[in-house]
């Protein structure tokens, strides 16, 4: 239900016996983990000026660990699409996001603004629906593209993207400065009191 949803994403807090009250907390979170956000949308919240850049693309085969993160057959075409993004003139995120070259059809890869996910929709048909995370940390000299950022650990937030019909879409690798953008995150924490002593 919509205040399950509500919950889970801690908007709102239930408490046994007395309520569901609004989380006040949560208003003030320029970036959240949850719902997933586009990047320029939580540049702009957290103050900035947002601006994006291709750095490039390329196409190769599927690797056999890729292709069934993806659940398609072995070496079938892939395109990998790497993207920066900046917060007024500073580099403040990274994307690596990769997927079957046949969603991208032989459209050339736009140096725009847009939401990937909105250009996905607009080629496939398919619409984002939820993804799978890890949390990492990484220096910026773990890949060349991170020396934009200077000698710094990165956040790393590693995903499987899915679809409406829960079927995988891409892999997206963000790299992300945390100097200049915080991702917050409001968790429910469970623990088993015993409350057999409690009054009703």
């Amino acid at each position: 239900s919509a205040l399950n949803e509500l919950a889970a994403e801690g908007i709102i807090l239930r408490r046994q016996g007395k309520g569901t009250f609004v989380n006040r907390t949560c208003m003030g979170m320029a970036a959240p983990l949850n719902p997933a956000m586009h990047f320029g949308d939580i540049i702009a919240r957290s103050g900035y000026t947002p601006r994006s850049h291709v750095l490039g693309w390329q196409v190769f085969p599927a690797t056999p660990e890729l292709a069934a993160g993806l659940e398609i057959p072995e070496a079938t075409p892939c395109i990998c699409i790497k993207k920066i993004f900046y917060a007024d003139s500073r580099p403040c995120v990274y994307c690596e996001d990769i997927m079957p070259a046949n969603i991208w059809g032989d459209t050339s890869i736009p140096d725009s603004e847009e939401s990937l996910f909105h250009l996905i929709y607009e080629r496939s048909g398919r619409k984002v629906a939820w993804d799978k995370m890890e949390l990492q940390v990484c220096n910026s000299n773990s890949l060349p593209d991170l020396h934009l950022f200077g000698e710094r650990p990165l956040l790393v937030l590693k995903s499987l993207i899915y679809d409406t019909e829960n079927v995988p879409l891409f892999f997206a690798s963000e790299y992300i400065d945390t100097e200049l953008l915080t991702l917050s995150q409001i968790r429910q924490r469970e623990f088993p009191y015993d409350t057999s002593n409690e009054s009703d």
